[in-house]
């Protein structure tokens, strides 16, 4: 079975006919329109409808026949898009869903085979895709459509595709992001189809009524067997974590890798080896076409056997979009062998692109995709650049050259052309990863090269542990301890370079713009090829990095005070950007994880265009207002942290977890008390108001630092957690009335008595919570005029005070009207 034209096609895409190519840009503008102004479908059907009888004879010109195909395609897949994003139809659970949860019976099918998967403190929940049927209530039965995700909690209940079950649980709405740049896990699950979320408390709450399984059912059941029993063995190694990796490299799941894991191979630059891809695809080809030549297949039965099973391993791996993008190029060069025709980079590429967004037209806009394709084109053009030179020199080599030479000069120009491939693939994939993911791995660059006959060979013995497995499992055990050691390998090797404090850098994203403009001109010098020369190219991309730079070096007016009271569920997190530039923080952390609270302050600094943290100030030693400081360190620059001599006091491993962590990355820690004032810019006064050095209450909350933060005029106060004995002390302070206060202890009741809102007479009150009744508590206490903000429902709460004293407070998900100067 010849390989060398698949070669010269990759290399040469441009030598070749691509009627594909264009289908797919009309494609991709239908998507991008509908996601951007959102048409109703009347617009996307009366363009298929003027494509349709355009096509069937009132144009007759070819130019004008094409465009009206295009213009078909395009309107084909804007609608397709429609689908798939826009509103849920009326008869949708997602309107009978509430944000809370409502109460509901529902009757369902199961889509998808239930899997499994541990809860935040470690127990097992069981997940499944629910199509929706009839919400029951009584004897009365209202039918309704949608998809839920079924979540049963603390159990593990399996569920077969095709069972029809009778939930009793909740139906709730996903929820939307609550800061700005934050996750999006009510899109997230729109992408995949799912509208709402339906809890049940136990397994009793799930009763499955009658099996009624399709072809397809069966399946997928099929499917999920095989895939559990691969995990089963693979988790009788002796170590958990190379299970986790093995799942991730040979069947594309990641849901059982620990964050620790996939941190470290982020950081590391070797994440894309846990993404089923293109290697995998290849290994799997190049395996499937040597087992038919030993069994002396003809080119027709191999060709067909090839299909077969590219397709068969994109179906067993989920079909992910990089997996359907690599598994649909090898097929079309397979079946273009079988025909006896040759297919170019760029048609095979856009048949593969036409595949992905049939499936799901989201993933459009899903960066696995992107970064997968963009991978494939620019080692397009580093092969043909390669190709090029290797014409240009062919006539150069001596004949008489001996073989111990050749052999050397054949390594070092493998060596050499691997460092630049990888170097240009890391050049072109840095700009999208550090402006979605905030992050480069300088250490990446070169480790992917030496890390190449590592990762195939990895691959080889994994693949043939599972072939032995699913063929007989008894003689597969001696090729799982290899396929073991090398997973450790690999995992140590990811761990050390992450180690690394110089091979990565977390850092703000380049600005939205620049990048299109980027990657735009990237597409321009992979289309036009030989019309637009390399020089060209590479001087037009040298111009927008510099314009890049230079706009990132101009100067600004003046800047405003920012606060920012982040949401993050149960927990404080407050950031004030300073109009100097500096930043100031004030707790990081919440209940749902510090990772999580510290990655939401790094979103708001990084916004900003910085990457430090120049002063933190601590309000007390509780883990929902410190555990983020040590994953915080991990991403930020950090100055100076203050806090008050009973921090000490606190919980003990989250103390010296989160002091060891800030003095680790370099920063000072410093004790402050009453009287004590906070410098970072000369225009900003930040005082604190208690505790004082010698005091010490008996509760932990009781000591929380209270700090005033004031500028132009106007003040905001930061209380922490306070109550009881630090809530009275307070209130013998002279009556101070501020602006934006922080309600004390995340807004309850206890901690925030009429004698505070008297006391203070904020302008503005924001609760962070998890509670979606603390507005309402709230409320009781703090009566008009004063402007409840709950983070629970609001989201992120922006307070902007201006250098002439305006003040302005914005809520993420709900935008409050300038406040202007307040009596």
């Amino acid at each position: 079975m010849s390989l060398a034209w698949q070669e010269d096609a990759a290399l040469t895409p441009l030598t070749l006919r691509s009627p594909a190519a264009p289908v797919v840009c009309a494609a991709v503008a239908g998507i991008v329109m509908d996601r951007v102004f959102d048409a109703p479908p009347t617009v996307w059907w009366a363009l298929l409808a003027f494509a349709v009888l355009a096509g069937l004879g009132a144009v007759r010109s070819p130019a004008m026949s094409g465009l009206v195909v295009l213009a078909g395609c395009g309107g084909l897949f804007g609608l397709w898009h429609h689908a798939w994003w826009s509103e849920p139809p009326a008869g949708d659970v997602f309107h009978v869903a509430t944000d809370a949860g409502l109460p509901v019976v529902l009757r369902g099918r199961v889509v998808q085979p239930s899997w499994q998967h541990a809860m935040a403190g470690g127990e097992p929940e069981t997940l499944a895709i629910v199509e929706c049927v009839a919400l029951l209530q009584g004897e009365q039965s209202t039918p309704v459509a949608g998809t839920v995700r079924l979540q049963i909690l603390r159990t593990i209940h399996p569920l077969r595709a095709g069972a029809v079950i009778r939930v009793i649980g909740r139906l709730q709405r996903p929820s939307v992001a609550a800061n700005p740049d934050g996750f999006d896990y009510r899109n997230w699950l729109r992408m995949r189809g799912v509208t709402a979320l339906l809890r049940a408390d136990s397994a009793d709450a799930v009763v499955v009524e009658a099996d009624q399984p399709t072809v397809w059912n069966r399946l997928q059941n099929s499917r999920h067997e095989l895939r559990e029993s691969a995990v089963a063995a693979l988790q009788q190694t002796r170590h958990p974590e190379t299970a986790a990796i093995g799942e991730a490299l040979l069947l594309g799941s990641r849901s059982r890798l620990p964050d620790e894991i996939r941190e470290a191979f982020a950081e590391s630059g070797v994440l894309h080896v846990l993404a089923i891809s293109g290697v995998n695809v290849a290994v799997i080809w190049l395996g499937l076409i040597h087992a038919c030549r030993a069994f002396g297949m003809s080119l027709t039965a191999s060709s067909w056997a090839v299909i077969g099973g590219l397709a068969g391993y994109a179906w067993l791996t989920d079909a992910n979009p990089p997996i359907v993008r690599a598994a649909t190029f090898a097929i079309v060069l397979q079946a273009a062998e079988l025909s006896g025709r040759q297919v170019g980079l760029l048609q095979g590429l856009s048949l593969a692109a036409l595949a992905v967004l049939a499936l799901n037209p989201t993933d459009l806009f899903n960066p696995g995709a992107q970064l997968s394709f963009l991978s494939v084109a620019i080692l397009a053009m580093v092969n043909r650049s390669f190709a090029i030179s290797r014409d240009d020199h062919d006539g150069t080599i001596a004949e008489l050259e001996s073989p111990l030479r050749r052999l050397g000069r054949t390594l070092a120009t493998v060596f050499w052309r691997a460092n630049v491939t990888t170097g240009a693939v890391w050049l072109a994939t840095a700009p999208l990863v550090a402006w979605r993911f905030h992050l480069v791995s300088l250490v990446g660059l070169g480790l992917n090269v030496l890390l190449g006959p590592w990762v195939l060979l990895l691959l080889w013995t994994g693949y043939l542990w599972l072939v032995a497995f699913l063929i007989y499992p008894a003689a597969a055990g001696g090729i799982l301890m290899i396929f073991e050691v090398l997973l450790q390998g690999l995992l140590w090797i990811a761990e050390v370079a992450s180690a690394w404090s110089y091979g990565h850098w977390y850092l703000p994203g380049p600005p939205g713009w620049w990048v299109a403009g980027f990657y735009g001109l990237l597409i321009i010098g992979l289309l036009t090829g030989a019309i637009w020369s390399r020089v060209r190219q590479a001087e037009a991309m040298l111009l927008w990095i510099n314009l890049g730079l230079g706009w990132s070096l101009l100067p600004t007016g003046p800047q405003p005070l920012v606060c920012e009271v982040i949401a993050v569920g149960h927990g404080l997190a407050v950031v004030i950007h300073c109009p100097n530039g500096r930043t100031v923080g004030y707790d990081v952390g919440c209940l749902a994880g510090g990772g999580y609270a510290a990655a939401a302050v790094c979103d708001s600094v990084w916004r900003t265009g910085s990457r430090r943290m120049d002063a933190l100030l601590v309000s007390h030693a509780d883990a929902d207002h410190c555990n983020g400081i040590a994953p915080l360190t991990e991403r930020l620059r950090v100055g100076t942290l203050f806090a008050h001599r009973t921090i000490l006091a606190g919980e003990p491993a989250i103390t010296m977890q989160s002091l060891e962590a800030w003095s680790d990355a370099g920063g000072p820690i410093a004790l402050v008390s009453a009287g004590d004032r906070i410098e970072v810019d000369p225009e900003v006064t930040i005082s604190v108001w208690q505790p004082a050095a010698g005091v010490r209450y008996s509760r932990d909350n009781a000591n929380s630092l209270i700090v005033q933060v004031e500028y132009a005029g106007r003040k905001i106060l930061l209380t922490g957690d306070l109550e009881r004995d630090g809530l009275a002390a307070l209130l013998q302070r002279p009556r101070s009335p501020v602006d934006v206060l922080v309600a004390p202890h995340h807004g309850s009741r206890a901690a925030n008595p009429p004698e505070l809102a008297a006391w203070t007479n904020p302008a503005v009150t924001i609760a962070s919570s998890a509670d979606r009744q603390a507005k309402a508590r709230l409320l009781q206490s703090y009566t008009e005029p004063t402007v409840v903000f709950n983070t629970a429902e609001s989201g992120c709460v922006r307070c902007e005070i201006r250098a002439e004293g305006t003040l302005n407070v914005e809520a993420f998900r709900e935008t409050q009207s300038p406040m202007g100067n307040r009596p």
